[in-house]
């Protein structure tokens, strides 16, 4: 098959398998929502090139607590309920307002045409559930998700803001929201300028939940899980 088909029936493969074990699948991507009250698991397979007469597909497994994108949401347009369960899965993984997750592994997948895309999927479904389920175990809570976010960031100190959001919501979800407000007015210092609605940044909406008198961070969130 020419490289175009081989992609449409890895696709077609990975989406009727994922179904076929209560997994959300795209046309480039998975989504695990094993644990629906905290983990949101996903991979992305995209970037398909050939080499060596295969087909090579980089993917990457990126996790975050289901919570955030909620508080994001909430912070960012607190009328709109964006949908139901199913709309916002897919709003976690392609919206425009979703918060980035952590890159927990990335690395190539390989397709050598001849190969049975179904028996292909199902090694790729096995896999990523494996990872999924090890990853909830490691951190079975949002203070320990908050430490791997922090041993990332140690390995980039040249790139101080890329976790920032993710480890905003983290806080207020391990319950600490104080020191999450306090990142926020750091945030509208820094000039942080993602995620914007009618020119004010999701920062300064944050920001104008602390009280840096108190020190007290009460946003007013309302999750909606999963």
């Amino acid at each position: 098959m020419a490289l175009k088909d081989d992609r449409a029936a890895m696709a077609s493969a990975l989406k009727t398998g994922a179904r076929g074990r209560k997994l959300h699948a795209g046309l480039d991507w998975l989504g695990d929502t094993t644990d629906a009250l905290f983990y949101y698991t996903a991979n992305r397979i995209a970037k398909a090139y050939e080499e060596d007469g295969r087909l090579r597909l980089f993917r990457w497994v990126k996790s975050k607590p289901m919570v955030v994108d909620s508080m994001q949401w909430v912070t960012l347009f607190p009328d709109n309920p964006m949908g139901g369960a199913v709309k916002r899965i897919g709003l976690r993984q392609n919206g425009a307002f979703s918060v980035p997750g952590l890159i927990l592994k990335h690395g190539p997948y390989y397709f050598t045409p001849g190969d049975d895309p179904d028996e292909w999927a199902g090694l790729v479904l096995d896999e990523f559930q494996s990872d999924a389920a090890a990853y909830r175990a490691e951190f079975p809570a949002a203070s320990a998700f908050l430490s791997a976010i922090d041993a990332q960031d140690r390995d980039r100190p040249d790139l101080p803001w890329r976790h920032a959001l993710l480890r905003l919501y983290t806080l207020v979800a391990s319950g600490n929201p104080n020191a999450a407000g306090m990142l926020a007015h750091e945030g509208v210092a820094a000039h942080q300028r993602e995620f914007s609605v009618a020119g004010t940044t999701v920062w300064e909406l944050l920001a104008r939940h602390y009280d840096d008198r108190t020190g007290i961070f009460a946003p007013h969130y309302v999750p909606q899980i999963p």
